[in-house]
């Protein structure tokens, strides 16, 4: 180096992007789930203002080449729109440049202007996947991700349309796409960021059922590992499996999808004004999350507290626990209403758990061996399909199940934050067109 401070040396746009990212980072992710409703006089203000501080030091030296994608994400950020679309438009413009290399300038400016924050940016980030799409089935990967990028913005917008055109759009498109970069696409964030969100606003639609079943088709079709790939390496194979088993959880539940919720009844409840029997609507206006789960599970006592959070940030919102009696406690069998007397202890004394939990005291029948175990865990458990432990079904105001969220982890956390998101500004959508 030469006896150069490393202080010294020029900063180059990627790494002022860096800074620039983290500082966003830092302000907005503490705020939870709905990234839409930050302050925007404080926090914005102030990241827009970093960017161009940052945006001024990476300027000190000339912008070249390939620096000249962060250097127009940075402006984006910093409200220098005319400047962040100068920046791309010079390096598209580069002689020689490959259908490659315009098609990773495309998705970094679409990425950019596809900021559900900014609505009003969203017809330049369309203009940019036209010219994506111009460049035609050798940059299908580009293709993908720049309509994954929209599919999330008009997600966290609410509008069920937009995402639906491009969801569908992008799977149908999916055999175009090499196998090497299609496992890419779809496992696990393409399912996570384009499938589920695409499903979740086609179950809202007339038809919806039937285009999810063909999406299904082409995905099961997609991810198999072509024999002439699998010659050259066997370990697709793996990607193969880890795509299917991803895949499966929610391709198992699909049928249920879009279709009417049945209510949820129960002849015991727990934080409830009553213990005594009840029926509870789900198309009461509401946006019902329905954890089926057990005590004696782990991962779903996680899930419990995950709707609890969930209900402080959405009030609005209605959680409930869904489980029944086993006919056993331990290693002994036990009347069901010993049974009851020790689920109260812990969901109430132990977990200390505040949503409605809606107990099946089950019927029970005597085994070949002289025991007994119930006979099934009640209405609740035939209506809605325990596809994984634990299984949430979400149900918008108006009935329909629109949503399916397996396992217990900080993805399926922030992924049903999310979805309460759509399905509340969804609705607000379909109520201001009403009027």
């Amino acid at each position: 180096m030469h006896g150069t401070a490393v202080q010294d040396l020029p900063l180059s746009p990627a790494e002022a992007g860096y800074h620039v990212r983290a500082r966003r980072s830092r302000l907005i992710t503490p705020l939870g789930f709905d990234y839409l409703s930050f302050p925007r006089d404080s926090i914005q203000h102030e990241v827009a203002a970093a960017a161009a501080q940052w945006l001024v030091e990476a300027q000190r030296t000339p912008i070249r080449g390939i620096q000249l994608d962060p250097s127009g994400r940075i402006g984006i950020v910093a409200n220098q729109v005319q400047y962040a679309q100068r920046q791309f438009a010079e390096r598209l413009a580069t002689p020689g440049l490959s259908a490659a290399a315009k098609a990773y300038t495309l998705v970094a400016a679409l990425q950019a202007f596809a900021d559900p924050a900014f609505p009003e940016r969203l017809p330049i980030a369309e203009h940019y996947l036209a010219q994506l799409n111009a460049l035609g089935d050798t940059v299908a990967i580009y293709r993908w991700l720049g309509e994954q990028a929209l599919v999330q913005a008009y997600y966290l917008l609410g509008r069920s349309d937009d995402v639906v055109r491009h969801g569908v759009h992008a799977i149908e498109q999916l055999p175009t796409i090499p196998y090497q970069d299609r496992l890419i696409a779809v496992y696990p964030n393409g399912i996570h960021d384009l499938y589920i969100p695409t499903v979740d606003a086609l179950t809202g639609q007339p038809g919806g059922q039937a285009k999810i079943d063909r999406l299904n088709t082409i995905l099961r079709q997609e991810v198999k590992a072509p024999s002439a790939i699998v010659a050259l390496d066997s370990e697709y194979l793996d990607h193969q499996r880890a795509s299917e088993n991803e895949l499966s959880i929610y391709l198992r539940g699909s049928a249920l999808l879009g279709t009417k919720g049945a209510p949820i009844v129960s002849n015991y409840w727990l934080n409830r004004p009553t213990r005594d029997s009840a029926t509870v609507p789900v198309d009461d206006g509401r946006i019902h999350v329905l954890l089926f789960a057990s005590y004696n599970c782990p991962g779903c006592i996680t899930v419990s507290y995950t709707l609890q959070r969930l209900k402080r940030q959405f009030p609005d919102i209605e959680p409930i626990f869904v489980t029944n009696t086993d006919g056993f406690w331990g290693n002994r069998l036990v009347p069901v209403d010993t049974e009851i007397a020790q689920l109260n202890k812990v969901f109430l004394d132990h977990l200390h758990l505040t949503l409605p939990i809606a107990i099946w005291k089950a019927t029970k029948a005597t085994n070949v061996d002289g025991g007994y175990t119930p006979i099934d865990g009640g209405p609740n458990w035939r209506h809605y399909p325990y596809v994984s432990k634990p299984t949430v079904w979400v149900v918008d105001g108006r009935g329909i199940i629109r949503h399916l969220s397996v396992g217990s982890s900080p993805e399926a956390e922030r992924q049903l934050g999310i979805t309460i998101q759509f399905l509340r500004r969804e609705a607000a959508a379909r109520t201001h067109l009403s009027q």
